[in-house]
């Protein structure tokens, strides 16, 4: 929250709630004192649509299901 001290974040509360996110592969939290967070972020890299029982899936290199929604924008990947 903006105002609350550096030191008071927790970093991997913060990034657990982030690495939760589909589309992140890995995050990196870091402070810098006095008063700045540093997030950076890997995104997953869609490789391929997957179909499974009907439905299709977007999913990276690894496997991982990245969503399910707006795939008429990646209709040029394998199926």
């Amino acid at each position: 929250h903006k105002g609350q001290p550096l030191l008071s974040v927790d970093i991997q509360e913060v990034r657990q709630k982030i690495m939760q996110l589909p589309w992140v592969k890995n995050a990196i939290i870091e402070r810098e004192f006095p008063d700045t967070l540093h997030v950076t972020i890997e995104e997953r890299k869609p490789i391929a649509l997957w179909q499974k029982k009907g439905h299709l899936y977007l999913i990276d290199q690894e496997g991982t299901i990245i969503t399910d929604k707006g795939l008429n924008h990646f209709q040029n990947l394998i199926t």
